[in-house]
């Protein structure tokens, strides 16, 4: 939990300074506006997630073991009583901390919004940018396309019901689709939008400049505290 709050405590000072000097062009305020929402959203995930297994393993070890009891003093009619958690029940799985996702997801369409917008200008005369675009595009096309293909021939093999039958596995092919293309557009575009601006700049390996340098790397550091918490 440490190392997560010292992502949020170094993240949004760092992205505030720098969305401020982007002030002047909205596509770069969208942008750092994105890089903030993912970092903080991820760091939330983390931290909650965090939270819920500390609460899971203080319910566990809160029930007390079944000792036997010695046979000179069982009792025929007496009730057996067990405390702590019952080995035989299914274990839940808590789902919450994926509710930060969807902050992710908003902050994502914010970016490529802006992104979208900065791309438009060098899209023409940049070779570059306009390969990463197609490959971009193509990606989370034909990954939604063959997703629906394996759940709807799926779902027809093991079932044989008439109309409910294709009307479910309709169902299934556009919900495994829609969610590809979530998860696709959600993990795609933070690649893509690092080699995009790249293109652009003239930098593919990303190194900041000198000015810039400090910041980048403290961010860079910063962002990535909350992974040595999984």
């Amino acid at each position: 939990m440490v190392l997560v709050a010292g992502t949020l405590i170094t993240c949004i000072p760092i992205a505030s300074v720098s969305i401020h000097r982007c002030r002047l062009s909205w596509h770069f305020t969208l942008i750092g506006i994105w890089k903030l929402v993912t970092s903080f959203s991820l760091a939330c995930v983390t931290f909650h997630r965090a939270i819920v297994t500390m609460r899971e393993k203080r319910g566990n070890g809160a029930g007390h073991d079944n000792v036997p009891l010695n046979p000179m003093y069982h009792q025929p009619n007496a009730t057996n009583v067990t405390f702590g958690p019952n080995p035989n029940q299914t274990p839940t799985t808590n789902y919450h901390p994926l509710y930060w996702l969807i902050l992710y997801l908003l902050g994502t369409i914010t970016g490529m919004t802006g992104l979208g917008a900065l791309i438009y200008t060098s899209f023409r005369h940049n070779k570059d940018v306009r390969n990463l675009t197609y490959g971009f595009a193509a990606a989370i096309v034909i990954i939604p396309i063959l997703t629906a293909c394996y759940f709807f021939m799926e779902h027809l093999e093991k079932s044989r019901g008439g109309y409910q039958s294709l009307l479910r596995a309709y169902l299934h092919t556009f919900s495994g689709a829609l969610v590809a293309f979530t998860v696709a557009f959600g993990f795609l575009s933070g690649i893509y939008s690092d080699l995009v601006l790249g293109a652009i700049a003239g930098r593919w390996s990303g190194a900041p400049s000198e000015d810039y340098a400090p910041l980048y790397w403290a961010w860079f550091v910063a962002k990535r505290l909350a992974m040595f918490v999984l």
